[in-house]
C-alpha cells in the first residue's frame, strides 16, 4: 500500500526482513541481538511471520530500506466471542517520522481487525511521550487504564511488549514502568478511498522486451463438499490449503505485483522486485471477497480478479459492490467476457458483446477502463485476439504454460495452472522455488 506523503509502502513482514526489524529496533533502543542470542531470536521471528494469529507489517521505501515495523496479535478474551486485536509494537525510525507511516500503520491494523470481526483493538506503550499520545488521539483513540509493563525477561529479545509509536521511538530497555492503553473507537465503516486512476496506453513503437514473471491462475477456493453449484473438481482449491500456499509464497520472498508493474517493466523497462509472482483469480465467484481476499490481505499480497460480468447478479458470483470492493482493497480487476463462452465459435457479433460488452461492463461498474482480460477456457485464434485489442485490452492471458510475457505477444501471456491436487510445495515448485 504506496503512502501518500512518502516515498515508503506498507507491506507484509517476511522472514527475510530480520536483519532489518532487528537493526530498526536496537536503533531505538531495544536489546541488542547477539551472536549467542541471534539465531533464537531469528526463530522467534519467523515464528511469529507465518502465526496466523499475527500479522507484522513493515515501511519500505522505493530503496528497499524498512523504516518502520508494526505487530498486531489477534486474541480471545473471557466473555468475548469474537477476537480482540492487539498492536504490541509500532515502531518508526527517526528519519521518518512526520511523515504519516505512523497513522497509515495504525489505519492498516484497524482494517485488519475490522475485516477479522475483532471486538476492539488496543495498543500498548511503555513510555508516556506526549507526541505518541497527541498521534493517539488524531486517531481518535482513548485512554484507558494504566499498568504494568512486562518486565523485558517475560517479554523476550525479540518482541517486547512495549510500543515505541513513530515520533515517540528512543529508549526502551527493561525492568518496569507505567504502559499506556488505548482502545479504538473509530467509525467500523472507515475503509480506504478508492486509488486514482491513471489511464494507460501501448508506446507507438514498443522497444522489443520480455519479462520473466509467473501467473498463478486459480478459479474457486471453497470446500468442495459443500459447494451448491458444482465445478470442476481440478478447478476448486480448497480454503486451508489455498491459504498454506500464499503463506508459503510470501516466507519464500515472492512479492506479488499488479498487472501496471507488469505493463511498466514491459514497456519502460521498470524494475520488478527480485522474485515477483501475479496471483489471478478466474470467473469472479463469491470465494474471492470471503476466501481469497483475506487470505491475500494477511501476508500483504495482491492479485487480479477476472469477471463474467453476466453473472453479478446470480448467486454465488461477485456483486458489482464486491468488484468494486475488490479494486478498493487494491487488487486488479479484469474482464473474463459476459457469459464465459467458447470466442472462437462466435459469430462477428455475439464475439463483440462478449469481448467489448464485458469492458464496457466493468468501465459503467468501476468508471474507468478495464485493461486485463482472460480467455475463457484459454480458447483464443487471430480474430478473437483482434477483438480483444479493438475492445482496448493492453494484456490477455491465456491457459497455456510459461512464465515468460513479452511485447511481441501481451495478448497472449501464459499462465500456471493450480489445481485442486496442489500443495504449498508444489507451487512452490511451479514458482521455481
Amino acid at each position: 500500500m504506496p503512502l501518500a506523503r512518502s516515498d515508503s509502502t506498507i507491506r507484509a513482514a517476511r522472514g527475510d526482513d530480520f536483519e532489518a526489524v532487528t537493526n530498526l529496533l536496537e536503533k531505538l533502543g531495544r536489546a541488542k541481538v547477539t551472536d549467542a542470542t541471534r539465531d533464537d531470536c531469528r526463530a522467534i521471528f519467523y515464528q511469529q511471520v507465518v502465526d496466523p494469529n499475527a500479522h507484522h507489517m513493515v515501511a519500505e521505501t522505493t530503496s528497499g530500506e524498512v523504516v518502520a515495523f508494526c505487530s498486531l496479535h489477534f486474541r480471545a478474551r473471557l466473555n468475548h466471542v469474537s477476537e480482540e486485536a492487539w498492536i504490541p509494537d509500532l515502531i518508526v525510525a527517526e528519519h521518518a517520522r512526520s511523515q504519516g507511516i505512523a497513522m497509515a500503520l495504525l489505519e492498516e491494523a484497524e482494517r485488519r481487525a475490522l475485516d477479522r470481526g475483532c471486538w476492539h483493538l488496543t495498543l500498548e506503550s511503555g513510555h508516556q511521550r506526549a507526541e505518541a499520545h497527541a498521534l493517539y488521539r488524531r486517531f481518535r483513540m482513548r485512554d484507558g487504564a494504566r499498568v504494568t509493563v512486562w518486565a523485558a525477561a517475560r517479554a523476550g529479545a525479540a518482541m517486547a511488549a512495549a510500543l515505541i509509536a513513530g515520533g515517540c521511538g528512543g529508549g526502551g530497555g527493561g525492568g518496569t514502568g507505567a504502559a499506556h492503553h488505548a482502545q479504538a473507537v473509530r467509525p467500523a465503516h472507515a475503509r480506504a478511498p478508492l486509488r486514482a486512476f491513471k489511464p494507460l496506453s501501448v508506446p507507438a513503437r514498443p522497444v522489443s522486451r520480455t519479462v520473466r514473471v509467473p501467473i498463478l491462475t486459480y478459479h474457486r477456493v471453497h470446500v468442495y463438499a459443500t459447494e451448491l453449484t458444482k465445478s470442476q473438481p481440478d478447478l476448486t482449491v480448497e480454503p486451508a490449503v489455498f491459504r498454506a500456499e500464499m503463506a508459503a509464497i510470501h516466507a519464500a520472498g515472492y512479492t506479488t505485483i499488479t498487472q501496471r508493474q507488469l505493463f511498466d517493466a514491459l514497456y519502460h523497462g521498470a524494475a520488478l522486485p527480485r522474485k515477483p509472482v501475479i496471483v489471478s483469480v478466474d470467473d469472479g465467484y463469491v470465494d474471492d471477497v470471503t476466501q481469497v481476499l483475506p487470505a491475500l490481505r494477511r501476508y500483504g499480497m495482491r492479485a487480479t480478479f477476472y469477471v463474467i460480468t453476466g453473472r453479478v447478479h446470480e448467486p454465488g458470483f461477485l456483486s458489482t459492490r464486491q468488484i468494486r470492493e475488490l479494486e478498493a482493497a487494491g487488487m486488479d480487476i479484469g474482464a473474463h467476457t459476459r457469459t464465459h463462452p467458447n470466442l472462437p465459435a462466435l459469430p462477428a457479433a455475439a464475439l463483440r458483446s462478449e469481448v467489448g460488452g464485458s469492458a464496457a461492463d466493468l468501465r459503467a461498474i468501476l468508471g474507468h477502463p478495464v485493461y486485463w482480460f482472460a480467455y475463457p477456457y484459454g480458447a483464443f485464434d487471430a480474430r478473437v485476439v483482434t477483438a480483444v485489442r479493438r475492445a482496448g485490452f493492453l494484456f490477455a492471458v491465456t491457459t497455456r504454460g510459461g512464465t515468460t510475457a513479452s511485447t511481441a505477444a501481451p495478448l497472449e501471456i501464459p499462465r500456471i495452472h493450480v489445481g485442486r491436487s496442489a500443495t504449498a510445495q508444489s507451487v512452490l515448485a511451479l514458482l521455481g522455488g
